[in-house]
Parts: structure tokens; sequence; C-alpha cells
């Protein structure tokens, strides 16, 4: 970029520094983040900031996109950029902000470990010694005998288990009632923890 352009980074620096007085912490982020934009303008010929708009800073997201950058990470670059902008125009060098409503490609949504079944069915096959144990594994087997939800689990009562049936009404999402089975193993657990309910029930 034109020594110019790089002139204003400076000051923007400077400004953080004394006047908002950001962390060194904090200001190796900004710089680190602003380093980039310039590195990407070099390598489009942008010399000057009045040369980015709104459609050059969405194809910089993308790009950083494109090499794997999370998208937290650009949504922090894009913030970066936005400030910076914002000061340039508050000193006449900018007249709109080209970083303003844009927003970062989100990132692909993680999606929770499952625990495989040979595990779980060790898990299952513990022998309770406590009747804490008793409780914990008498909600494992219902939820892995009826694909219970979290949630549904929590607010299952004891009068919505059927045992005679081998079925249990739950609240499911949407507050919708639905019907799950119960199968032999949680009927089993379920009749060995109801008597030790009573017993410790206000210490549950």
């Amino acid at each position: 970029m034109h020594t110019d352009a790089l002139d204003w980074l400076t000051r923007y620096q400077t400004h953080l520094r004394e006047q908002r007085r950001l962390s060194p912490h904090t200001l190796s982020n900004y710089q680190r983040d602003l380093d980039a934009a310039i590195a990407w303008c070099d390598t489009h010929n942008i010399e000057h900031w009045h040369e980015l708009d709104n459609q050059r800073v969405r194809n910089w997201s993308a790009d950083c996109h494109r090499k794997g950058l999370g998208g937290r990470s650009i949504q922090r670059r894009l913030s970066a950029l936005r400030g910076f902008c914002k000061y340039l125009i508050q000193h006449k060098v900018l007249e709109h902000n080209p970083a303003q409503d844009i927003r970062a490609p989100k990132s692909p949504q993680k999606l929770p470990h499952s625990i495989d079944v040979d595990r779980l069915q060790r898990l299952l096959d513990c022998k309770p010694e406590t009747w804490l144990e008793q409780r914990d594994l008498t909600m494992m087997e219902l939820m892995y005998s009826g694909g219970l939800r979290l949630a549904e689990l929590v607010g299952l009562d004891v009068n919505d288990v059927a045992l005679r049936e081998g079925e249990a009404r739950v609240l499911g999402k949407g507050s919708r009632t639905r019907i799950v089975p119960v199968g032999s193993k949680a009927k089993t657990a379920i009749a060995n923890w109801l008597p030790i309910r009573n017993v410790h029930a206000e210490d549950d």
C-alpha cells in the first residue's frame, strides 16, 4: 500500500494506545488483523484506503474463509478493519465504512461426540453400589431405552412411566407429548430405584 495509507495505520495505533489505552495484547491483535488486510490489499493492487468498498471487503472475507480461517477469526478481522475505517471517517479520509454490515461466513457447527456402543454397554453393565449410582443407572437406562433427550429426562415424572405397558410419556420439543418405549432393563432399573427413591427423596 501507499506510504500515506500506512501512515494512517500508525496514527490509529497511537490513538488506540494513548487515547483508548488498550493493552499491549489487544494492540498486537489489532495490528495482526490489520496487517492481514494490508497484505490482501497489496496482492490486489489497492494502494489507498478509499479504494476499499463493500465488495472488496467481502472478497477479502471470502479469501480468508477459503484459506481455512474460522468464522470467529474472520469476524475479528472484520471488526478490526471496521474500527480502523471508522477512525478514517472521523478524520475525513473516508466517506463511508466499507466493512459496515459485513459478516463473516458461518463456521460449520461442531456436532457433539457420541459415546460408542461398547463403552455405553460397559456403563450400563456396572453394578450400582450406592443409591446415587442406582439413580444414575436408572437415568441412563431410560435415556438409552427410549432415546430420550436430556431435557425430556429431566422433565420426566414418576407418573409419566407405565411399567406394565413398558412405555413413558415425555414432553418433547415444541411442547409436544410423545410416547417412548421402556425396555426390560430400564423397567428393572426403575423397579429397583423406586423404593430407594422414597427413602432418599429429600436428599435427591
